[in-house]
């Protein structure tokens, strides 16, 4: 079975022990990435060959730097 590429944008530590521990514990194989912050998401997604399954945040991004280009970056990317 192929593992789940799950991208989780963090820069708490504790929370990303947590969330990494979950999938840790699924039946499911996850092949798990992190980025520290919404820039460091976008360069991470913007290599055509890293096709995540699942990403998320549990950040509020609202005011730290490159907020506004991770929420843009979030919507449902339009068909090919």
């Amino acid at each position: 079975m192929k593992p789940l590429e799950v991208l989780f944008v963090e820069d708490n530590c504790g929370d990303t022990l947590m969330v990494y521990e979950a999938f840790e514990a699924s039946p499911m194989p996850v092949k798990f990435h992190l980025a520290r912050d919404g820039e460091q998401a976008l360069l991470m997604l913007r290599d055509r060959t890293f096709d995540p399954d699942l990403w998320f945040s549990t950040w509020d991004s609202r005011n730290s730097p490159g907020s506004m280009c991770w929420r843009i970056a979030s919507w449902p990317a339009s068909p090919s």
